[in-house]
């Protein structure tokens, strides 16, 4: 006799993103980075990633991201005051476009060529991490200014 509440035996498939996937290029996370840290980079690459039908990747790039957006600031604090301020960008940009490229190609291997995500999308995304960094910065400067008094 077989159980009634036993689980049923059908093999189940991973789920599989439903038609065309539209993705961010390597271009557009390097841009998004530049203008709004690797925190960007990091939100269009998990946007990558939950397009993909990947969440737990995806969440995990997200986090990737915010932590490596703290390493980098807490890196530029203990900089000297001559060292090129343009160095720690072009480094991140670089980096995060590398990162977007490997995980391009590995999705292209497996399933093809995707479509392409709004550009103007990725702008607004690079944009909104900018002023929320100025946000931060600033409040956190006015906030230790007004302690210290």
């Amino acid at each position: 006799m077989d159980n009634p509440y036993a689980p049923p035996r059908a093999e189940v498939e991973r789920a599989q993103p439903p038609g065309p996937v539209a993705h961010y290029t390597p271009g557009q996370v390097g841009f998004a980075t530049f203008l709004g840290t690797v925190l960007a980079g990091g939100l269009l690459l998990s946007a990558n990633d939950r397009a993909s039908g990947n969440p737990g990747r995806a969440r995990q790039t997200l986090l990737l991201g915010i932590g490596f957006t703290v390493a980098t600031f807490v890196v530029a604090f203990f900089l000297p005051d001559n060292f090129p301020n343009i160095v720690i960008p072009l480094a991140t940009t670089f980096a995060m476009r590398s990162w977007a490229q490997q995980r391009r190609a590995e999705w292209v291997r497996q399933h093809g060529e995707p479509e392409k995500q709004s550009a103007w999308r990725a702008l607004g995304i690079g944009v909104l991490c900018l002023v929320l960094m100025v946000v931060l910065i600033f409040g956190s400067a006015a906030l230790s200014d007004s302690l210290a008094l």
